[in-house]
């Protein structure tokens, strides 16, 4: 996902990113969030959503009537990979940050629940490699192309679902790449 400065301030926002980890794990009305998010107020909860939505990075997938009025459900879209280039340097340390904390969350989540290991065939690998700047490049377009193949397989999942298949799960999957930090150079 290419972050233009609008997006990546919104998902340097922790209420934004929470609405959207929410809208990962089930689809959910504005209302419903409200529920799960302890002492927020509806109209708040459903600002962040237009935001969200604003960015692409949610869809609506339904509504229905309550109370005289329309109620609107969304899901969170497949997001991909996130390409600061383009955004203010300022903000890529926040979304940087977010995204990495989310996926820690999910993973320790899983640990304590049981589920990461839950199935034989389960994945979970972490390896340092030396490159030059075609291989960086190579393992870059590698995790993008495994990324498009990974949006396929959500998609094509939805639609057997929605056909009547199996319950959808819920997997975490993570991809990075990135210059590991040397021991001699300085934290900023």
């Amino acid at each position: 996902m290419r972050l233009d400065a609008t997006t990546a301030k919104a998902l340097s926002h922790p209420l934004r990113v929470e609405v959207l980890e929410l809208l990962e794990r089930e689809e959910a009305s504005p209302a419903g969030l409200t529920r799960q998010l302890s002492g927020v107020a509806l109209g708040l909860v459903a600002y962040h959503v237009e935001v969200l939505q604003r960015c692409d990075l949610i869809e609506l997938v339904g509504t229905r009537p309550r109370r005289g009025a329309v109620e609107h459900f969304y899901r969170a879209k497949p997001s991909g990979p996130i390409e600061l280039e383009g955004v203010p340097k300022a903000l890529r340390g926040s979304v940087t940050a977010t995204t990495l904390q989310s996926f820690v969350d999910a993973t320790v989540a899983a640990l304590e629940k049981g589920t990461i290991d839950r199935h034989e065939d389960s994945v979970l690998s972490s390896m340092s490699i030396r490159v030059d700047a075609i291989g960086r490049r190579q393992v870059v377009e590698l995790g993008q192309a495994t990324i498009d193949q990974l949006r396929r397989i959500n998609d094509e999942s939805h639609e057997r679902a929605a056909a009547g298949g199996e319950p959808l799960v819920r997997l975490i999957v993570g991809i990075a790449g990135f210059e590991a930090a040397r021991e001699d150079e300085k934290t900023s």
